[in-house]
């Protein structure tokens, strides 16, 4: 399997894997260990709290950019996350909203969210593009990229552009108060 490297999809998230954050509506607080961009034109976080509960690692949950800030030492305050110049821009080899083949089972969906991890590998969430029930098209599959193919050349699936200052994903399942 191999994926191909002449065309890759960069995106600039504007925190890095790695970084602390805080959620400034709960308080909950860790690293960001997942960054993921929709198709709907938000990114999102997977937050992992660095300390344990009963001896075990607590779980990460997925927060919206808008709600993160992150310790940046401008005169001791904690500001909003932005973008910076040492941001680095993560190749994706597919897009979202690309036509892709998992090259293990066959099956053909739509990219509509890309994944980068501390571990450096891609991920994507892919959807059927011809649902047979209701039910269907709310199930995301998830595929590493070396086992994915694009399908359709310059084919893809293309959203309205987004008017209001908050893009929207998925439902957001609250993270915990602290």
């Amino acid at each position: 399997m191999s994926v191909d490297l002449e065309n890759r999809y960069p995106h600039t998230f504007a925190i890095q894997l790695g970084a602390d954050v805080i959620d400034s509506i709960t308080g909950f607080g860790g690293v960001v260990t997942a960054s993921s961009n929709y198709l709907t034109g938000c990114d999102r976080y997977s937050v992992l709290p660095r300390e344990l509960k009963d001896g075990h690692p607590q779980d990460a949950h997925y927060l919206e950019e808008y709600r993160l800030t992150y310790q940046q030492h401008q005169d001791g305050e904690v500001v909003l996350a932005t973008a910076t110049s040492d941001s680095q821009a993560i190749q994706f080899a597919f897009d979202n909203g690309e036509y892709v083949k998992d090259l293990v089972t066959g099956f053909v969906g739509i990219v509509v969210v890309r994944t980068a991890t501390l571990r450096s590998d891609n991920r994507y969430a892919v959807v059927n593009p011809n649902p047979k029930n209701m039910k269907d098209d709310r199930e995301w599959l998830y595929f590493d990229e070396a086992q994915l193919q694009r399908t359709k050349q310059n084919q893809k699936v293309e959203l309205n552009p987004i008017t209001s200052g908050k893009p929207g994903g998925p439902p957001v399942v609250e993270a915990p108060r602290h």
